[in-house]
């Protein structure tokens, strides 16, 4: 008994995704299943799982009950957040704004969202900045972004002091905590 198989392109494409292959598969007597294997493409970019088909035809010796099976490829290539933080000048009066850049590698085919939330170290809010908590996104497709806090200016006599961003609740995205910098440093 034998049949003959062939891959065909779902969302997976050939040639990119998998090894277009095809054949016959051989049962010797007795044999009841054989198996096909079929090579994938790996790669580094975040994107859906993807699927592609194999079919069976031309029967020799036997008839097929179901001609067509469906193979799914599950991503493995989740986006890493990585939160960097920088220093400004206080300035003697009014706001200025502290911006934090969110990095994503690779890029993330859909959007990557996460909560910050400022927390105080030597740095204090309300006097030294504007306690935020928010959400933010990264648009499918980046693989940058910033986002703000205000820092309040006075003319008060005081050291260098700084505070932390913390990030929770991330979505399509996995935060590198330990490769995150998320501290605002304000200068005096």
């Amino acid at each position: 008994m034998e049949v003959d198989y062939a891959t065909v392109t779902g969302s997976a494409t050939a040639g990119a995704d998998y090894v277009p292959t095809s054949g016959t598969l051989v049962f010797p007597p007795g044999m009841t299943g054989q198996s096909i294997k079929v090579d994938l493409i790996g790669d580094v970019i975040d994107e859906p799982d993807e699927t592609f088909g194999v079919t069976l035809s031309h029967p020799v010796n036997a008839t097929i009950a179901d001609g067509f099976a469906m193979a799914t490829i599950v991503d493995d290539d989740v986006p890493r957040l990585t939160i960097l933080g920088t220093d400004l000048e206080e300035g003697d009066a009014g706001t200025s704004e502290l911006r934090f850049q969110a990095l994503l590698s690779p890029r993330a085919y859909q959007p990557v969202t996460f909560v910050y939330e400022t927390v105080d170290g030597t740095a204090t809010a309300p006097s030294d900045y504007v306690s935020t908590s928010e959400t933010h996104t990264i648009p499918a497709g980046e693989t940058t972004s910033s986002f703000g806090v205000l820092i309040n200016g006075d003319r008060v006599l005081e050291p260098d002091e700084h505070f932390e961003v913390v990030v929770s609740s991330p979505t399509g995205a996995i935060y590198d905590a330990r490769a995150s910098e998320p501290f605002g440093q304000i200068n005096n």
